[in-house]
């Protein structure tokens, strides 16, 4: 019997509907509805509009059911932010978009708690915007707001309790506040006492995969459409995207969710709390069964994309495909950027600074489009070796496959540069993997899949993967970049 799921993937700028269908063999996708995600200002603040968001949502379900009947629906969405609910259920107060906390508040709060101690509670290093922090900032100057919440919800949780009137978050969702105990899986007390946070607004946490409950009567009556399962997947995104990563059962990957910038990570059935783990940048989430992403978000594809924006305002459209056949045809290795550099964050004439950086750090200066775009794709995979070495010195295990997924799989030369310079090979695909993702965990939260291992092969079976072999060694290439980006 075919199986259809609605899958609702929320990010910071847009929104999608994808119809997932399951034939006991493999997964087909097809979209529904894409929307853009647009915050509003008022004032000095800015706020996401949810209610948008939420008509959005019941568009996509009408759009869903008049394909055919969907049996059940999840959400995930990005993390930090989230949205009061008053006593009596209402919604009390709009999430702001993550708003980051001045240096001499943010200071004023590690004296309640160091960022050390944040991270071996929570897995995570404190920033700016983190739910815990924005909470902190807020009840010093809303604080009879919270006298008057009932329940705080992240925003995946918000729009499905909007659909059920349900309100509780799931343990992926929960790990990235920065209020959950990572070794404990529960709300850290000691935090939320340290910190003034009323411990009674943190919604009930529920495993990832799980029943949530069904549309309310209202929601079927408004739209006249059948009732359905709402689910919990992992309202966290990228927790979606770790579960789609189509790996063998029992090898330990490595994996890349490649995009505008890129999540470096692997799986592990424990977190790292060391001080080496915390002083590399790499962050503990919960995913799927309890297991814990190990990763690190570094710099993307928004160098390629920031390159390509510059010369279409000079009058040169090029397309990813050309940009991508010139960097090909461009002598290989004559000069390397620090991707993560703070110079190359911002928009604006990025190949300058491209020669700029090589002139500073008295390399090759590149001059024509296809060196400039060669020295990137390059950087961003000297790049990866760099974390892949961090993430083994921090894990102790030697890894032999890179999972991309993501719009990075339909890179050809990213993918085989990083299979050269890693040198382990690369498995190229799902690119589509939170759709997939939220889709397999649906499957499981119904028992209809058994385990992890059976969601991933479904997965493999669903989408044609790509394998790069390592064809040069590039030690000489990596020792040199190494050097430039200590200068």
């Amino acid at each position: 019997m075919e199986r259809y799921m609605l899958v609702i993937d929320y990010n910071a700028t847009f929104g999608r509907a994808v119809l997932a269908r399951y034939n006991g063999e493999r997964l087909q996708l097809e979209d529904v509805h894409r929307f853009e995600n647009e915050p509003v200002r008022i004032g000095d603040t800015v706020f996401w509009d949810i209610l948008r968001l939420l008509h959005e949502l019941k568009t996509s379900l009408l759009r869903a059911n008049f394909i055919s009947e969907v049996e059940s629906l999840a959400i995930d969405a990005w993390s930090n932010d989230y949205g009061f609910l008053s006593i009596d259920g209402e919604l009390l107060y709009n999430p702001q978009r993550g708003q980051e906390i001045q240096t001499s508040e943010q200071q004023a709060a590690l004296q309640l708690c160091s960022a050390i101690t944040l991270y071996e509670r929570t897995g995570k290093l404190p920033t700016a915007s983190s739910t815990l922090f924005q909470l902190f900032k807020q009840k010093q100057k809303q604080p009879l707001l919270f006298s008057l919440t009932k329940n705080i919800l992240p925003i995946a949780d918000l729009l499905a309790y909007f659909l059920t009137g349900i309100a509780t978050t799931d343990a992926s969702s929960a790990s990235t506040t920065q209020l959950y105990h990572i070794t404990q899986k529960t709300w850290d007390t000691t935090l939320c006492k340290q910190f003034s946070i009323p411990e009674t607004i943190l919604p009930k946490i529920v495993p990832c995969a799980s029943y949530k409950g069904t549309l309310t009567p209202a929601i079927c009556q408004e739209l006249s459409i059948p009732s359905s399962k709402v689910l919990s997947v992992c309202g966290k995104d990228t927790q979606c995207t770790a579960l789609a990563v189509p790996a063998e059962p029992d090898q330990p990957f490595l994996f890349l969710q490649c995009g505008i910038s890129t999540l470096f990570g692997t799986e592990l059935q424990e977190p790292i709390l060391t001080e080496q783990a915390a002083s590399l940048g790499f962050s503990n989430l919960t995913g799927y069964g309890d297991t814990v992403t190990f990763q690190k978000r570094i710099a993307g594809l928004f160098l390629i994309q920031e390159t390509r924006r510059y010369y279409r305002e000079q009058g040169e459209n090029y397309s990813y495909a050309k940009l991508e056949e010139l960097a090909v045809a461009a002598p290989p290795l004559q000069c390397f950027i620090d991707p993560n550099d703070p110079m190359f964050f911002l928009p604006g004439n990025l190949p300058q600074k491209v020669q700029t950086y090589c002139k500073k750090t008295e390399q090759y200066v590149p001059k024509e489009v296809g060196e400039i775009v060669r020295c990137i794709y390059e950087s961003l995979a000297l790049q990866h070796r760099k974390t892949m070495e961090e993430l083994q010195s921090c894990t102790n295990i030697n890894y032999s496959v890179i999972h991309v997924v993501g719009i990075g799989a339909k890179d050809p030369l990213l993918c085989q540069m990083t299979a050269d310079i890693c040198q382990i090979p690369v498995i190229a695909g799902p690119i589509d993997a939170t759709i997939y993702g939220n889709a397999a965990l649906q499957l499981l939260a119904m028992d209809v899949l058994a385990d992890t291992a059976h969601a991933r092969r479904i997965i493999a079976q669903s989408e044609t993967l790509q394998k790069f072999m390592p064809k040069t060694d590039c030690f000489d290439a990596y020792d040199t970049f190494s050097k430039i980006i200590k200068k």
